[in-house]
């Protein structure tokens, strides 16, 4: 792979991280999920569980992008809707990362 598509790809993959709700969680715990979920890959009942709970989030994030364009394209006016994920709480970069994930 070259380095530019191998960029590209690990951007995907941390905006995956991000969508799940999980960006300010300890990195090792991150890591630690996606650790326990590789080990699990063979188990074909939670192999399409995650599959079924991805593609409804990567559908409900389409509805959400459909349905604002829809509305700026017919409301030019503060027509503002909060579609913000609560915070999980404080982060903490004490992990084997440290702060700067390098």
């Amino acid at each position: 792979m070259d380095r530019k598509k191998d960029t590209r790809s690990k951007i995907q993959l941390g905006g995956l991280v991000v969508k799940a709700g999980l960006r300010n969680l300890d990195k090792a715990v991150i890591l630690g999920i996606l650790i326990d979920a590789a080990q699990r890959l063979d188990d074909r009942n939670a192999f399409e569980r995650w599959r079924a709970i991805g593609k409804a989030a990567f559908k409900q994030d389409t509805a959400f992008i459909q349905d604002a364009q829809f509305n700026n394209d017919t409301n030019h006016h503060d027509t503002k809707a909060d579609h913000s994920v609560s915070d999980p709480g404080p982060r903490d970069d004490s992990g084997p990362l440290g702060s700067d994930g390098d």
